[in-house]
């Protein structure tokens, strides 16, 4: 776990960084996750959205989303499967 994680028994909260925009491409932006949050994106409109939510957490106050991860079956990192707000 990094500095800045939250951890659960279940779950890792990691602050978002730029490695998840390949993961967020290609699993969070499908029409099956944003048919409610106003739709599939451009790749550049995830990036510049990414960019956004990892400054968010350099500020001092503000929306902030995490990365969520379950843990494997030792406790360490397993499976990334969302962003919670």
């Amino acid at each position: 776990m990094g500095e800045g994680d939250l951890a659960t028994e279940r779950l890792i909260l990691r602050p978002p960084v730029a490695e998840d925009l390949p993961w967020l491409l290609a699993t969070m932006n499908t029409l099956a996750v944003m048919r409610h949050l106003a739709g599939v994106r451009t790749a550049a409109e995830v990036e510049e959205g990414l960019a956004a939510d990892i400054a968010a957490f350099a500020a001092p106050d503000g929306h902030r989303r995490w990365t969520v991860w379950l843990r494997d079956g030792t406790g360490g990192v397993g499976e990334r499967v969302g962003r919670v707000g």
